[in-house]
């Protein structure tokens, strides 16, 4: 038989627990947090199963960085060949090409 303890806690922390335990009783709730802090190495919590913001806005980063390249390249590939091509429309896909290249977006500032 375990001994039983009490714990206060201030009724605004009591009301975030009911708010989101789902089905678990309340001391359920508590034990799975207090679990999930202490444990060991290789869980997935230390997995980087999920990734931080600031990872996520240096990957979206990078991405633009590489469309912007890929951009450049077909534009100045389409300049030397001096807008020559067999469809009407390179002018206008080089024009759109260009204003994509022209805008770029900084990302926010992480948290």
């Amino acid at each position: 038989m375990t001994d039983k303890r009490m714990l206060i806690v201030d009724e605004s922390t009591l009301v975030n627990i009911d708010e989101n335990r789902g089905d678990m009783s309340r001391i359920e709730f508590i034990n799975f947090l207090i679990d999930c802090q202490f444990q060991e190495e290789g869980s997935p919590r230390d997995s980087k199963e999920y990734v931080t913001r600031k990872e996520y806005l240096e990957f979206t980063g990078e991405i633009k960085d590489q469309v912007r390249r890929f951009l450049d390249y077909f534009i100045s590939k389409g300049l030397k060949n001096n807008g020559n091509s067999d469809d009407g429309n390179f002018s206008e896909l080089v024009q759109k090409l260009q204003s994509l290249s022209a805008s770029k977006v900084k990302p926010k500032k992480a948290r």
